[in-house]
């Protein structure tokens, strides 16, 4: 297949660019500025969506857009001008991805577009699956404005599916490393009760699982987590194991409210109780279900 991949150097996009290359694929590259390192070479072609510019060369005779792009949502506290930032970059360029393929004569099969676990808001202790709706909260409405953003076009000939990610892990790269750090000089510890639930995913499991969203019939939102989510005093307990260390205390919620304010309440206190329905029900078999087995692997 020809695939375009915006967002093609970022940790999921560049992993994402070297496996399907492996595979055979044709990857061609979007990207914004050409000064970014990336680990092997592919044809590139600059764009730039907050100018309205979209090469059309790439698109002539394309199988699939996956489009990453989208400024980063973690940060001490999300300032207005933050907020603004990161709900901008997501819906003004799947905007102008989907109103270029939608003047195409032969448009590709199929578009997709990352979109986050946070579309479901706080779930408590229930869980959500994609026939669920919208929450609640900033991740909640940037979310949905960003998958609604691919309606404003007809794609007559074009499927669309919704990657909602939930914390993807990887052993150099993401959130993992930074997460791990404590756990490995005994000072690891959890936050608040230790109740909230945190929906994951391994970044072999992720890339896999764009595989199979390329090389099947299925469209729509797609939960990108797997099948066993964990409370996060559960998940903290796994990782002090791993060290061979004890928790020895937990940061209280008013801590985080504090020093993180709104982005602390959404990212680090919320619970998001998310299931692969749709992955499950089109077939898809985890290499990674238990997070044990994860940190096995990254041995």
């Amino acid at each position: 297949m020809k695939i375009i991949i915006s967002g093609s150097t970022g940790f999921i996009g560049n992993n994402l660019s070297n496996y399907l290359a492996d595979k055979g694929h044709n990857i061609i590259r979007l990207v914004r500025k050409t000064s970014k390192n990336i680990s092997r070479n592919f044809e590139t072609h600059l764009w730039d969506p907050d100018n309205h510019y979209l090469p059309d060369k790439p698109f002539i005779g394309s199988d699939a857009v996956i489009h990453l792009g989208g400024r980063k949502i973690i940060s001490l506290r999300w300032t207005k001008k933050i907020k603004k930032e990161i709900r901008y970059s997501r819906v003004n360029s799947t905007e102008i991805l989907t109103k270029f393929i939608s003047k195409m004569q032969k448009p590709p099969s199929k578009l997709i577009v990352a979109s986050a676990g946070g579309f479901y808001g706080n779930t408590l202790d229930q869980e959500v699956d994609e026939s669920n709706k919208v929450g609640t909260g900033f991740l909640a409405d940037t979310a949905q404005e960003w998958e609604n953003s691919t309606f404003k076009f007809k794609l007559n000939k074009t499927s669309v599916i919704h990657t909602r990610f939930g914390l993807v892990l990887d052993k150099k790269e993401g959130a993992f490393p930074l997460i791990s750090i404590p756990f490995k000089y005994g000072l690891g510890s959890y936050i608040g009760s230790g109740e909230n639930w945190i929906s994951w995913i391994s970044l072999l499991d992720t890339i896999k699982i764009y595989e199979y969203i390329l090389n099947n019939e299925i469209d729509g939102p797609i939960n990108v987590v797997n099948e066993k989510p964990l409370r996060t005093k559960d998940f903290c307990e796994i990782l002090s194991q791993q060290y061979n260390k004890k928790i020895l205390f937990r940061i209280p919620p008013y801590l985080v409210k504090i020093l993180a304010g709104e982005m602390g309440n959404e990212m680090i206190l919320s619970s998001s109780k998310i299931y692969p329905k749709k992955l499950k029900e089109a077939g898809y078999k985890f290499e990674f279900n238990e997070l044990p087995d994860l940190l096995k692997s990254f041995a």
